[in-house]
């Protein structure tokens, strides 16, 4: 009984220390209705507006556009959700 006990927590141990090593993932994600690009000008990807969203998040996120001139899915350095407004406005945003 003892042994069984042991040897679960050693199995369960060995399962754990990969999960604890992995990098934590700080991104947010947004959904939006519409929204629409304006390349940055220093070629950093692009301006992102968004509007109708929904999610959180402020650095590294996530953003899906649904329709609208910039439709599409994003990756932004910065974003700001303004939550009066349910509007988005995404810095250095890349298509994914």
């Amino acid at each position: 009984m003892l042994l069984r006990r042991v040897a679960t927590l050693l199995g369960t141990a060995l399962l754990a220390v990969p999960l604890m090593a992995a990098p934590a993932y700080a991104g947010g994600v947004y959904d939006c209705a519409n929204g629409d690009r304006t390349p940055d000008p220093t070629g950093a990807g692009y301006y992102l507006g968004g509007r109708l969203c929904g999610g959180s998040g402020i650095g590294d996120v996530d953003v899906h556009i649904k329709a609208g001139p910039a439709a599409g899915h994003y990756r932004c350095e910065t974003a700001f959700f303004f939550v009066l407004t349910g509007n988005l406005a995404g810095v250095r945003c890349r298509l994914m």
